[in-house]
């Protein structure tokens, strides 16, 4: 008896280790994940529209010594113009801080064309990526980008070539951000002693302001919990999401909001800017024309269609 239960002993303890193995090894690829987000743009195109600028309000209560084409681009200060971005391609990469550097941070394009064989002189990409030797897991969009035009769009689009990162793990937010400080601190210094204005330092809510700002946050779904997320990292002071949406307090000539929505596929869709009165001073919204002008061409093409198989079934009929 001592034998068969010695022995049932040891057969349960095997099972035991099995299971926990089995456990730990399915465990495993969950725990090793960088996020739960997916990613859900896909190819296309969106044009945006200013619908909405009242000048008076605007230099009254957001920025005086400032248009909405300081804040965006091209004609963005002239109701009615359009801007577009038609996405090309999407596909998984790792970003270095290079990248991060000079994609998203555009940090020689803050530099006059003489001091950055300066610069390189002493930050080469090697140099960089060696003193900052993190890689961040993207989906990198590929897009061409049209600046706001108030007399429709050229044929070459203004940036052909856009690049923009949609971070899998929210926390990298934080860390490109440290990495763009330390940066900054570095190389002022240099600046300074050149006579060339010194990099600002950011914080999480001058980030997502520049990102709003330079059309480059595409957002992974769960949009919510992204957006949370990305707030959350940030340690945002004056940066809230809601739903789909992210609300931004800022200080100009007075108080005022900025409210930016993203449509279903994660993309950029709507901006309002409100004064502390609640009004509606500056509005880009999604521009439907286009659409509509198919929802026209499609149903002129269906009634043609209904109208010719009614004279050809009445033909029919006749001869019968």
């Amino acid at each position: 008896m001592k034998f068969f239960k010695k022995n049932k002993n040891i057969t349960f303890l095997i099972a035991f280790i099995l299971f926990i193995a089995i456990f730990v090894s399915g465990l495993t690829p969950v725990l090793g994940q960088d996020s739960t987000y997916q990613i859900s743009v896909a190819k296309g195109t969106s044009t945006l529209i200013v619908t909405d600028y009242n000048e008076d309000d605007w230099e009254d209560e957001i920025e005086d010594e400032s248009d909405p084409d300081d804040f965006f681009d091209g004609d963005s200060d002239t109701q009615g113009a359009r801007n577009k971005l038609t996405i090309r391609g999407i596909s998984e990469f790792k970003w270095d801080s290079f990248d991060v550097l000079t994609l998203l941070f555009d940090v020689f394009g803050h530099l006059p064309s003489y001091a950055i064989p300066i610069i390189l002189q002493n930050y080469t990409e090697d140099d960089i990526e060696e003193l900052y030797p993190d890689e961040y897991k993207v989906w990198e969009i590929l897009a061409s980008k049209w600046d706001f035009e108030s007399e429709g769009f050229d044929e070459e689009p203004d940036e052909s070539e856009f690049l923009i990162p949609v971070f899998k793990n929210p926390k990298y937010f934080k860390e490109i951000l440290e990495v763009y400080n330390t940066w900054a601190v570095s190389l002022n210094s240099t600046l300074i002693a050149l006579g060339i204005d010194p990099y600002p330092i950011l914080d999480g809510d001058d980030l997502i302001w520049m990102l709003i700002q330079k059309d480059m946050l595409i957002i992974a779904s769960p949009f919510n919990a992204y957006l949370e997320d990305i707030v959350d990292k940030l340690d945002c002071e004056d940066v809230e999401a809601q739903g789909d949406s992210l609300i931004i307090e800022r200080k100009g000539e007075k108080k005022y909001t900025v409210e930016i929505s993203f449509n279903n596929e994660g993309v950029r869709s709507d901006i309002k800017i409100i004064n502390s009165e609640d009004k509606v001073v500056y509005e880009i919204s999604k521009d439907y024309a286009e659409l509509l002008v198919l929802i026209i061409i499609f149903t002129g093409i269906g009634c043609v269609s209904a109208g010719i198989a009614y004279v050809v079934y009445k033909r029919r009929n006749r001869y019968k």
